[in-house]
């Protein structure tokens, strides 16, 4: 289980200074039903894998800051920071009790390298939305990609 640290709202401005971005690319608004930029990250992400759309590391920083947003903006998630041992931290977005969450950025650059990662933004989505999550307690952290 990985220490939790919620980000502080600076830090969190920082992160999300880049959203705007990325729902333009997306051609979207954050006001936007949130499966449907889901989906169209999803969209991106598939023409970049048939080298259709060049993504660098930022294009996907800005992508997955726009995957964890949707999760903020509707489910009342919070943003942290997750440190796992010296030296190992990572961002994610969490739900309110901490049990579980994604690492929204890394989730992304993942899906982004690894061609056989299956593309499921949107479903898991879904599992978050509907709270179909494997048993877990406050403060778990479970990630759930």
């Amino acid at each position: 289980m990985p220490d939790i640290t919620t980000l502080t709202d600076d830090v969190v401005e920082e992160i999300l200074e880049v959203a705007p971005g990325g729902y333009a690319r997306l051609g979207l608004i954050p006001e936007s039903d949130p499966r449907e930029v889901l989906r169209a990250v999803e969209e991106v992400l598939r023409l970049h894998r048939r080298g259709e759309d060049e993504l660098d590391g930022q294009d996907l920083v800005t992508l997955g800051v726009v995957v964890g947003d949707v999760y903020v903006r509707t489910l009342d998630w919070e943003w942290a920071e997750l440190t796992y041992g010296p030296g190992a931290t990572a961002y994610a977005v969490l739900d309110p009790t901490a049990a579980v969450g994604n690492q929204p950025m890394n989730w992304v650059y993942d899906i982004a390298r690894n061609p056989d990662r299956e593309i499921a933004l949107a479903s898991g989505y879904d599992v978050a939305a509907e709270q179909r999550w494997p048993p877990a307690q406050p403060g778990d952290a479970i990630m759930l990609h």
